[in-house]
């Protein structure tokens, strides 16, 4: 919805159809962006608002796994937290 995509795009996984990995390319942590995803292939998404910190080893996002949705600060790496994977939507400039 966020990026204003006619379909849904499940999160990348073997065999699956469309999924992310056909409208995003994998971006450095460093270089992430609003709007970029962080993405944990074949379970979640995250849409990624801003660093929080000088390190980047914190970060704010919206988590839209529940409802209501979570707009918090993640810390990148830490404790409790999946592997993400940084991506951009191609169609971005």
């Amino acid at each position: 919805m966020a990026w204003g995509l006619p379909v849904s795009y499940a999160t990348p996984r073997d065999g699956a159809g469309r999924d992310l990995g056909d409208v995003t390319r994998v971006v450095e942590r460093s270089a992430l962006v609003a709007g970029d995803a962080l993405v944990r292939a074949g379970e979640h998404v995250r849409l990624f608002e801003r660093w929080v910190d000088r390190e980047r080893s914190r970060y704010l996002a919206y988590d839209f796994g529940s409802t209501p949705v979570k707009h918090r600060v993640y810390v990148w790496g830490g404790p409790g937290e999946l592997d993400y994977t940084p991506v951009r939507y191609v169609g971005a400039g």
